[in-house]
């Protein structure tokens, strides 16, 4: 799963949390209620559901909201650097290449896939700097 998949899934999994009284009685006992068309031209537009951006607009939230954010990336980016980490703990040749794809491609699967592939078969031609590296 790359970055960008799972901050996709995490936002859509916000968009659709609403509060349980956003839906009222009628939602929450599994009964469906129908407006005529004469009343619906009538009727006030309704408010949007509370999902991702009243979460994301909130002063009051704006704290918790940056220290979710900052613990995602802290927790996912580690994952999605491994190609350009693995190839600097075996002192790849071409580490600065590793990096750049994975940082240029990654969020695509194939290109993830392609600069672990590249850090993991490129040889060591230098084993004694990998000692001393570590």
């Amino acid at each position: 799963m790359t970055m960008r998949s799972l901050l996709i899934g995490i936002a859509v999994a916000f968009l659709f949390l609403t509060p349980a009284g956003a839906q009222g009685d009628a939602a929450q006992h599994g009964k469906t209620t129908t407006t005529p068309p004469a009343q619906m031209a009538q009727q006030e537009p309704r408010s949007a559901p509370a999902g991702l951006l009243a979460v994301l607009t909130d002063p009051s939230l704006a704290p918790i909201v940056l220290t979710l954010i900052l613990l995602i990336l802290a927790l996912v980016a580690p994952f999605y650097f491994l190609p350009a980490l693995i190839a600097y703990h075996r002192v790849h040749p071409k580490t600065r290449a590793v990096f750049f794809v994975n940082l240029l491609l990654g969020w695509t699967v194939l290109g993830w896939i392609g600069a672990l592939v590249w850090a993991v078969r490129g040889s060591n031609p230098y084993p004694h700097f990998a000692a001393q590296r570590s």
